[in-house]
């Protein structure tokens, strides 16, 4: 054991004795020790681009008879989508027992009705690959919660039991439903920790079993092909009573102690932190830079997007916009408009006024959206999230679905993500401008709203039918897609300011790493043709000369360091700026 414990970074030593006290902090580091000299992963380091683009997909996604579910995901994405992303978000694949794959019965199995781990490794030899860590919670039917019911010893502390009239009044719930869920073991009743549902039972990472458990679990996932290991529900992790147990000290050192571990077995491997909060508090998983997560998840992004194009205003997302920054270039933000999950509405507290969430939240459920609640101190509930597709959030209830400029409002709201600076996330529907899937809320959950599998040939019929609006989006995706790839100022860490064009207008300026190249991006935010002058003093290298809109093929012309020019309805233009041919 003393032998091990020489060749622990004591950087690692001194985390963990903060988390778990100096005596048990000697033997869980003889016990890293011995994981990760056990570790057969790849350690290469790859330095991301702009041509790191994830998309968001469940592995059943689309389905095909005769053949398993991962391999007709990656035979699609082979098909229409290669050159175009870069990487995978697959939603947990393992074997599950409610809500949608993230509550786990087995960490370590492929569900075997999506696969195998060879099909997610020949999947992962075409396109980049990141998993789910699902590890603040495990399912009720796990065989560790099922031997915690029988009174095995071995895990009678992976989980939190607390008595019935604990209080627990400062623990800030992102549910409606009891924190405690009572259940029947072999020492009589008892009430377990259980954060989002009775099915969902939060594991207990006092217990040190538990954290050596879960970095052996992520190693494994390397082995397995990952290349991003998302953190799931990451800010609940730690529990302490008498606080809110939320983003607590112990939660951002075992980040910080996983984040050191990868550092030395699999420098390349990235952890991807999962926060539906406000956006100063999700910031802060990026540690000091170097320290914890290299991707955080950029949440305030589509209430944001969904305010601009409803109110036609670019106030808010300019004010917000124009405050991001990352602390280090080893970080950025993952940029998504939509998930399997709803759309979070805690991330903008304090940026977008309760009034106008409110007006959102109504038109949310005019077109035929659901809200659903979480606990707050003080009030009987309040809205966390909307449940509704990306499209039905951002399209004008007063057209036709099918009309164009519905496909404009949305076309515009994906652009102005793919052109923030950081990664962008594409959830699989939005590639198609899905419509809410009423028929999977009637199993009762109001996230499945957004959660419709695809039948193969029905998909591809669509995509080849040039009068679907299915079609017609997502080969305009695919342009936009085109383009943000092959562009430099595009890189994830490339600088980024505000140009102010009025509120109609969200205009950005991106400039490339080597400061060679630069994109004016400008987005047109309502159905009104919009007259654009922007004062590009001090942004552009030039002040003459003419530019080309990478979308379109215009030219426009700079004058004096200003840029005039009039926009259609919901419009994109990319003007693409190269250094000293102006």
């Amino acid at each position: 054991m003393l032998e091990n414990q020489q060749f622990m970074d004591p950087t690692i030593q001194e985390k963990l004795s903060k988390v778990f006290g100096t005596q048990q902090a000697n033997q869980i580091a003889g016990e890293l020790e011995s994981i990760l000299n056990s570790f057969k992963g790849s350690s290469a380091a790859d330095e991301w681009s702009e041509k790191d683009i994830l998309l968001i997909s469940y592995g059943d996604q689309i389905q095909s008879s005769g053949r398993a579910d991962i391999q007709t995901l990656h035979r699609f994405l082979k098909r229409h989508l290669k050159g175009r992303i870069n990487g995978v978000h697959l939603l947990p694949f393992y074997p599950y027992s409610s809500d949608d794959g993230f509550s786990v019965i087995d960490y370590w199995q492929v569900d075997p009705k999506k696969g195998t781990w060879q099909d997610i490794q020949q999947l992962g030899l075409d396109f980049n690959l990141m998993f789910d860590g699902v590890i603040n919670h495990i399912s009720a039917q796990s065989d560790w919660f099922q031997r915690f019911l029988e009174g095995d010893p071995k895990y009678r502390s992976f989980f939190i039991a607390k008595e019935e009239d604990a209080d627990l009044s400062k623990v800030v719930r992102p549910r409606t439903t009891p924190l405690l869920t009572p259940f029947h073991t072999s020492e009589g009743l008892k009430h377990i920790w259980t954060t989002f549902s009775s099915d969902q039972i939060d594991l207990n990472y006092s217990h040190p079993p538990v954290f050596l458990k879960i970095v052996e679990l992520m190693l494994f996932y390397i082995e397995q092909g990952a290349q991003l290991i998302r953190l799931d529900a990451i800010p609940f992790l730690w529990k302490k009573e008498g606080t809110n147990c939320m983003h607590l000290e112990e939660t951002h050192l075992i980040v910080q102690i996983l984040r050191a571990l990868l550092n030395r077995v699999a420098p390349g491997v990235k952890i991807v932190t999962e926060a539906n909060v406000p956006h100063h508090e999700n910031i802060e998983y990026f540690g000091d830079g170097t320290n914890e997560a290299q991707l955080v998840y950029q949440f305030p992004l589509a209430p944001l997007l969904v305010h601009a194009i409803n109110f036609g205003s670019s106030r808010h997302l300019n004010q917000w916009a124009d405050s991001l920054k990352t602390p280090s270039k080893e970080t950025a933000f993952f940029n998504l408009t939509a998930s399997h999950d709803g759309i979070g509405v805690r991330p903008v507290e304090n940026i977008i006024s309760a009034d106008e969430m409110e007006q959102l939240s109504e038109q949310v459920q005019k077109k035929g959206g659901l809200i659903s609640w979480r606990t707050a101190q003080g009030k009987e509930r309040v809205a966390y999230e909307w449940n509704i597709t990306f499209f039905e959030a951002i399209r004008d209830p007063e057209l036709q679905v099918e009309d164009e400029l519905n496909n404009g409002r949305f076309l515009t709201s994906q652009a102005i993500a793919m052109s923030l600076a950081g990664i962008p996330g594409i959830y699989i529907h939005n590639l198609f401008g899905s419509l809410n899937w009423n028929e999977g809320v009637k199993t009762g959950s109001a996230r499945s709203i957004n959660r419709k599998k695809f039948i193969e040939q029905e998909l591809e019929d669509l995509l080849h039918d040039p009068t679907s609006r299915e079609s017609g989006i997502f080969e305009a995706y695919l342009h936009l897609l085109g383009v943000r790839t092959r562009e430099k100022s595009f890189h994830p860490n490339g600088a980024q300011r505000i140009i102010e064009c009025g509120d109609s207008i969200f205009g950005l300026l991106r400039t490339s790493p080597d400061r060679h190249e630069q994109i004016i991006a400008l987005h047109n935010l309502t159905k009104l043709p919009q007259s654009i002058h922007a004062d590009l003093q001090g942004l552009v290298e030039s002040n003459a000369g003419t530019a080309r809109d990478l979308l379109s093929g215009e030219e426009y012309l700079i004058r004096q360091g200003a840029l005039s020019l009039a926009m259609p309805p919901f419009a994109t233009i990319w003007i693409k700026v190269n250094r000293g041919t102006l």
